[in-house]
């Protein structure tokens, strides 16, 4: 325990897997904790709390321990226990914590797994982030601003497992912890400043990427001092023992080539995950994910958000997508070829951690032998010739894996039966001796016999005196002088010679020694790999680039995607566009394509009125993704498309609230829309899905009103404004760049058909009493609201005093004239009064409105 309090003390923020023979204990405090992540039972040694699992079993209750975001230490004997004088000596093997899992099994294939380190210094807030397991390595400098939008949205899109940040940040920053707080699986470490100030850490930064100063890779005018990825550094070098080497580049995001994505619009949109489960279902990502590799379908999900501004990358993209769309036969031979290749990047992470295994070799070889095939079935094609020159030729690897290492080896290197038969005559000669120890005995039975002319010679065996030979009394006299006597029984003799004992040798120690000879030849198989890290490392970077054209082409074939032209104006323009998600969830050719036709330099708020479920949601969202569809180089769902570059989209749309953060509906709603006022600019396309519906009806229309007016005035946006603020319609003008646009609706004998088409003009009705209607709302209600609606339709100009005079005369529903007529009518009425509503519980009013009920039907 003494031993254990130690590890404790010097760890105290990991949960202690202690090695105690067959088991690892958990002791104290932390044994209550695993015990219930684990589902274990809990008991007690003295006054100690301990729980425990088996040695054997333990990988599994190691995942466990990951899903649940937990940091632990595997402490284990580094000493035989019968050897040992005194306490048995332990080391700590390994530190496993959220952001530093290389197990593949405990990884999400198709997702990074980060750990983030943050810092704010001064006007800026400075992060780098890194998955240990790819060697994707990241930084960022980002303005401060009041909400932190692109903090928000950063923090969204790289979905960290675990974070770094200085303890006075996170004590100090509300916001920051609000942030972070809103991920319930973040694993948060909290450090004193100076871990994040030690100029040691660039030092060894820089030795590790080869780099003298930041400048060598691009960062020649930073905004901090960066201190955020040697920080990363320092942690990871402080918690794995760990070959770090195949982390190679920090790439730095200066965002001059990349859209900007806040949370809002990536949440909005539902690029990633859709906003009812937070799944990958039913989003942009789940549409257009055709990757065959882990690698590429990592690489699409950073794509998808992070879609290109610049018109000659995007290009390039577009007509690598074009040639596989065009050359089908060219297509399905690469799908086919890359659907063999394993995730290489995370076996070369598991390579330098001395985590390799035979089979893993083996996915190696057979991985570089398909990398091998992409590069040849892409020579001749101009628009693959880059991809093409980068390969790097790894046939000498493939043939040393492939001629030391069985094709179906041992998943472990301690079980044997991993290295081929014929590589190395030692340890053939050993596996035979091990393998075929009768035929061998056998052999040299039949050799003694025939030598010595002993026909009753036998080779027997038993644990007190090894292999001996057994001779027959009768047969003594023929027994050479070179046996040595071991045993006389009555009946026979037993001997030994030199050359049974070196065979008895070798049997005894054969099972050891094929080990030992096994795994040398592995290590210097896995060694030899990891001279060659860097190289296979390049090769799976291009296999994912292939595979992610690959998807944009199938995707782009299979639902009928049109390549888009790509300039520099101002202009936006889709020739039936369709929703790529809501049109896969539809019955075949059921979707209402739209178009759009809105230019910057002309019109470019479009003001879309018309009712609730006819489509104006799903035009705006359909628009934005065509775009981002366009700038990330995929063919997009519309008959034709020519996109002008935009540098930014927003979004503004539904209801949602943060209770966590102590904000109403209408707050969100008011801080993303500041969001979008702030940092738009004319080549922005903003979307907006209803404003100030979260208050009353002037206010929420005196700001829409105002936000349209601030965009037309002062950003020049591309803007699609969907409202049921009718009046908003009354800002069109023929020279101003507003545009009014709806949703076109059919009536015929009462029967309201909605037709998802959106025409040039207004809408006359909002039909959201017909939609209430649809819902189900109760007849009653339904009678009622519409006979309010007529009337205040028959208002054309009315203040808030005109409705509720105008509804005084209506209140039939309620029943009030019933009390009016009671004898005990002020009875009732000083009874109401004289509640105190604040201090009533809803119980409490239901009893009080039964007795109020009772006494008017008693006396009336």
């Amino acid at each position: 325990m003494k031993q254990y309090k130690d590890y404790k003390d010097r760890y105290p923020d990991l949960f202690m897997f202690f090695r105690c023979g067959d088991f690892y204990e958990i002791f104290g405090e932390d044994a209550v904790v695993v015990s219930k992540i684990l589902n274990i039972t809990l008991t007690k040694r003295g006054e100690v709390p301990m729980c425990g699992v088996p040695y054997h079993a333990v990988e599994g209750y190691k995942a466990k321990m990951s899903v649940a975001g937990k940091k632990f230490a595997m402490i284990e004997q580094v000493e035989d226990p019968k050897l040992a004088k005194g306490l048995v000596k332990r080391e700590i093997k390994e530190i496993i914590t959220p952001g530093t899992i290389l197990e593949e099994r405990l990884l999400n294939n198709k997702n990074n797994n980060f750990l983030l380190a943050i810092n704010r210094k001064g006007l800026f807030i400075e992060i780098a982030y890194i998955d240990i397991s790819t060697g994707d390595f990241e930084f960022s400098e980002i303005e401060w601003s009041d909400g932190l939008n692109i903090l928000r949205g950063e923090i969204f899109r790289i979905a960290p497992r675990e974070i770094i940040i200085p303890e006075s940040l996170w004590e100090q920053n509300k916001i920051i912890r609000d942030i972070f707080n809103q991920y319930g699986n973040i694993t948060v470490n909290k450090y004193p400043l100076f871990f994040f100030n030690s100029e040691k850490n660039n030092e060894v930064l820089f030795e590790l990427l080869n780099i003298k100063s930041f400048s060598d890779i691009g960062i020649s005018e930073p905004k901090t001092d960066i201190t955020t990825p040697a920080t990363l550094l320092a942690y990871l070098r402080a918690n794995l023992n760990e070959n770090l080497s195949h982390i190679r580049e920090l790439k730095y995001n200066s965002n001059k080539e990349i859209m900007t994505l806040d949370e809002a619009t990536i949440k909005n949109l539902e690029i990633i995950t859709n906003q009812q489960d937070g799944s990958v279902n039913n989003t942009l990502l789940n549409i257009i994910d055709k990757t065959n590799t882990s690698m590429g379908g990592r690489l699409l999900k950073k794509w998808i958000i992070e879609p290109l501004i610049d018109i000659k990358k995007i290009e390039d993209r577009l007509n690598i997508v074009s040639l596989f769309y065009e050359n089908n036969n060219l297509l399905e031979t690469l799908n086919h070829i890359i659907k063999d290749i394993m995730d290489l990047e995370r076996l070369c992470s598991r390579v330098n951690a001395g985590k390799v295994t035979p089979k893993d070799l083996i996915s190696i070889k057979e991985s570089l032998i398909a990398c091998s095939k992409l590069e040849k079935a892409i020579v001749g094609f101009n628009e693959l010739k880059e991809i093409k020159n980068k390969f790097k030729n790894l046939d000498e690897l493939i043939e040393i894996i492939d001629s030391t290492i069985k094709e179906e080896p041992a998943t472990f290197t301690n079980e044997g039966n991993i290295v081929k038969d014929g590589y190395n005559s030692e340890l053939d000669e050993l596996k035979s001796i091990a393998l075929k120890t009768k035929e061998h005995i056998e052999a040299l039975e039949d050799k003694w016999k025939s030598k010595y002319n002993i026909p009753t010679l036998k080779i027997n065996y038993n644990k007190i005196i090894g292999y001996y030979f057994e001779v027959s009394k009768g047969q003594v006299k023929n027994v050479p002088e070179d046996l040595i006597l071991r045993q006389s029984l009555v009946s026979s003799s037993r001997y030994t010679n030199r050359e049974l004992n070196e065979y008895e040798s070798k049997i005894l120690t054969a099972k050891d020694e094929i080990y030992s000879i096994e795994n040398r030849i592995f290590n210097m198989v896995r060694d030899r790999v990891q001279e060659k890290i860097h190289d296979i490392q390049d090769n799976a970077k291009l296999v994912a680039i292939l595979d992610v054209y690959l998807s944009f082409a199938k995707v782009s074939l299979n639902n009928s995607y049109t390549k888009p032209s790509i300039n520099n104006s101002n202009e936006i323009f889709i020739k039936d566009g369709r929703h790529p998600v809501i049109e896969k969830k539809l019955e075949s050719d059921s979707f209402i394509p739209n178009s759009l036709d809105i230019d910057s330099d002309e019109k470019y708020i479009f003001i879309i009125t018309g009712p609730n479920m006819a489509g104006k949601s799903t035009y705006l969202r359909q628009n934005a993704l065509i775009v981002l569809m366009s700038q990330i180089g995929c063919f997009v769902p519309a008959k034709e498309a020519k996109i002008g570059i935009v540098d930014r989209i927003f979004t503004r749309v539904s209801a949602s609230d943060n209770l966590a953060e102590g904000q109403s509906t209408f707050l969100v709603e008011m801080s993303e829309t500041a969001n979008i006022l702030k940092s738009a600019t004319k080549k922005s396309l903003i979307i907006v899905d209803e404003i100030g519906r979260g208050t009353s009806t002037y206010d929420g229309l005196s700001l829409a009103w105002a936000i349209v007016e601030y965009i037309h005035q002062k950003i020049g946006a591309k803007t699609l404004f969907a409202t049921h603020y009718h009046e908003l319609t009354k800002l069109e003008s023929d020279d101003n760049g507003i545009k009014n646009f709806s949703v076109l609706v059919s009536e015929e004998d009462e029967k309201i058909t909605f037709l998802h088409k959106i025409i040039d003009k207004p809408a006359e009705k909002s039909y959201g009493i017909y939609v209430a209607k649809l819902a189900n709302i109760p007849h009653e209600v339904i009678k009622y609201a519409d006979t309010l609606l007529r009337s205040l339709e028959n208002e054309k100009q009315f203040s808030g005093n005109d409705v509720v005079e105008k509804l005084k005369g209506q209140l039939e529903l309620f029943d009030v004239k019933v009390a009016a007529n009671t004898k005990n009518h002020d009875e009732i009425i000083n009874t109401l009064k004289n509640i105190n509503i604040d201090n009533i519980s809803p119980l409490q009013a239901l009893n009080i409105i039964a007795d109020l009920q009772k006494k008017i039907a008693k006396k009336k």
